[in-house]
Parts: C-alpha cells; sequence; structure tokens
C-alpha cells in the first residue's frame, strides 16, 4: 500500500500564530544574547540561570516541531527565528555541564551555595531618583571575621526588572563597622569608597553573563590566578536584608532538554497515514 510520507501541520497552528511563535522566539533570543554580551541582565541571580533554560527550551521544542506542525512555505524562517534563542541555550547547558565535571565540582556547589543564600545588604538611591544602588552579599553572611562574596549592582528606579552587575567581590569581614559602602556623586556616579571603585549607572558596558562565569573560576584558579580575598568593615546594620530565592527551581527545567518531545509521536502518526484514493482506484499521485 502506498503511504503519503509529506508531513502535515494542525488546523489550529494558522501562518498568523506561527509569525507570533517565531516573534516570541527571536525576540527572546536577542534579549538572552543583550545579557550574553553585556552587563545587562534580570534582576535577581536565579533569573540569570532560568532565563536562558526557558528560552532554550521554548526554541528546542518548536524547532523540532516544524516538520509536523509548520505550514511547508514558513518552516525555514520559523526555524531561522529559533537560531539565537537555540545557540544561547545551548552554551549555558554547555557551561553547566563543564560545571559538574571534576575538578570543577567543588568551585560548583560553593558558587551555587553562595547564590541560594544571598541577600542584599544595602541600597541607596541616586539624588535624582533615577536609579537604585545594591550590594549583595553570598555565603556566610556580614558577620566579622568571615569570609563571602559582595556582588554591586545598579537598576533603573522606573524599571526594576533590570539590572547592571557592576562588580564581585570575594572579601573577609573585619571587627570594624561601617554605616555604608555605596554613595552617590551626581546623579550617575555610583562609589565604593572603601575599594576605590566608581561607576557610571547609565553606561552599559560588555561584560561576562553571571551565568556563564561558573567555568572561568575553576579555569582560572587551575592557571595560577585565585580569586583576591579583600578586607572589608561590616556594615553597622546588619538588619537591612531581603532573602532571595534558591536553586529548587532548575532541576525540572533541564528534565525536557534530554527527553524527546511528545510532538514528534503526535507527528509520526499522521506521516504514515495512507494516501487517499480515487474512484478508480488508483492513488492520487
Amino acid at each position: 500500500m502506498r503511504t503519503s510520507l509529506e508531513p502535515s501541520h494542525s488546523p489550529w497552528a494558522s501562518q498568523t500564530t506561527w509569525r507570533t511563535i517565531s516573534a516570541i522566539n527571536l525576540v527572546l533570543g536577542i534579549l538572552l544574547w543583550i545579557g550574553y554580551l553585556t552587563d545587562l541582565s534580570l534582576a535577581g541571580t536565579v533569573a540569570d540561570w532560568v532565563y536562558p533554560l526557558l528560552v532554550g527550551v521554548l526554541a528546542y521544542y518548536t524547532f523540532i516541531a516544524v516538520p509536523y506542525y509548520v505550514p511547508a512555505d514558513m518552516r525555514a524562517s520559523v526555524r531561522r527565528a529559533c537560531i539565537p534563542s537555540l545557540v544561547g541555550g545551548a552554551a549555558f547547558v554547555l557551561a553547566a555541564v563543564l560545571m559538574l565535571v571534576p575538578p570543577f565540582t567543588f568551585d560548583t556547589l560553593e558558587l551555587f551555595a553562595g547564590t541560594a543564600v544571598e541577600h542584599r545588604i544595602e541600597s541607596a538611591v541616586s539624588p535624582g531618583g533615577a536609579y537604585i544602588g545594591e550590594v549583595a552579599l553570598r555565603g556566610m553572611g556580614a558577620l566579622p571575621g568571615q569570609q563571602g562574596e559582595l556582588v554591586v549592582r545598579v537598576k533603573p528606579r522606573l524599571f526594576p526588572l533590570i539590572e547592571r552587575d557592576l562588580a564581585v567581590y570575594r572579601v573577609r569581614f573585619t571587627d570594624e563597622r561601617v554605616p555604608a559602602y555605596l554613595s552617590w556623586k551626581g546623579d550617575r556616579r555610583l562609589e565604593f569608597a572603601l575599594l576605590g571603585q566608581a561607576w557610571d549607572a547609565g553606561q552599559v558596558l560588555l561584560a561576562l553573563p553571571p551565568a556563564l562565569e561558573g567555568p572561568g573560576r575553576p579555569l582560572a584558579v587551575l592557571a595560577g590566578r585565585p580569586a583576591e580575598v579583600r578586607e572589608l568593615p561590616a556594615l553597622t546594620d546588619g538588619e537591612r536584608t531581603v532573602p532571595r530565592g534558591g536553586f529548587c527551581c532548575i532541576g525540572p527545567l533541564i528534565i525536557p532538554l534530554f527527553f524527546p518531545p511528545v510532538v514528534i509521536w503526535g507527528g509520526r502518526k499522521r506521516r504514515r497515514e495512507p494516501a487517499p484514493w480515487d474512484e478508480g482506484g488508483a492513488p492520487w499521485p
């Protein structure tokens, strides 16, 4: 019996629907690469890890569903729209896999543990009210004699979903106490006087994204360049903390990457449907 091997698409998947899906994949992929190539990111550390996974999974399912659900004249354009998201998501997954391979495992666990308990210890609003500077602490907490990582960020006050990751410092706290780390010198200049650093809050710079900086840390240690630990006095007001979320949501997001989606099985069944026959008993060409 002759069968038709030409893939078919579902009636609900109109051209307008697939144009919308293509536009969503393309926009998400472009935003992902903007975050990869600059110091801009979504607010919070967890979002930097979850967003690439969500974008990659959406593009993955869209790409492999193309032969079964997309009209023939749109398949190439839909797949092209998925490429930025697929490449960005694959880069993130490869970096995550590298971090689980010895000898990087210990540093990876240290990074995850520190980020999972990250909390904000200071915030300062610019004189004009346009920006908010923040210092977040990863690790053990702002207590004398202990170590941790200080992350300096700045975000637009009217659009707090986006932030700039300015710097990360590995520090050891002393017995001294200070009222604040950050101070504003004008509407855009943010200073960390104790470390002699200053930034322009409105200037976006090229930077390695937080989600991909993990593999670089153990590689730097192997190259003989361990992280510099700086001594800092702890903040006087240690109660000004805002908890941040952990990483319990990442595991379920990785699982779909290793299993074929259901759309393949549905598509295979339709591809082996018998070809229609005419009244004379001969199959249609």
